[in-house]
């Protein structure tokens, strides 16, 4: 009887070492798991603020190239008003130079005119 209860004491201290060791491997294993989830959480949360920071950027260039866009269109239209304007004093300063002319074939004219009458 004592020989059984020895090994009865026996295979209970088996049991329970190996419940201890088992038991100790859980741990392990469940703080590996929790460090490799904070490391992907880590690596994640920085991840997103890297996009964020990226979306920003490219928020921030898409805003300038409409802004850019913004005042090419109007400088274009300034230029076009110009070449109008251009054109509008081209046209007149044609016309005081056809008007100079004729007024000049006038004044020839009445020159002429003159000179007939003075010469008779």
């Amino acid at each position: 009887v004592n020989k059984l209860n020895a090994q009865i004491n026996k295979l209970r201290a088996e049991i329970e070492f190996n419940a201890a060791e088992y038991e100790e491997k859980l741990t392990e294993q469940r703080e590996e798991h929790e460090m490799t989830t904070s490391n992907f959480d880590d690596q994640i949360k920085k991840s997103m603020n890297d996009n964020d920071e990226i979306r920003g950027e490219i928020r921030s260039k898409t805003e300038y190239g409409r802004y850019v866009e913004d005042r090419i269109g109007e400088v274009e239209k300034d230029i076009n008003h110009y070449y109008d304007d251009n054109d509008r004093v081209e046209k007149e300063l044609a016309r005081y130079k056809e008007e100079l002319r004729m007024e000049k074939a006038k004044a020839e004219t009445f020159r002429m005119k003159i000179n007939t009458l003075s010469s008779k």
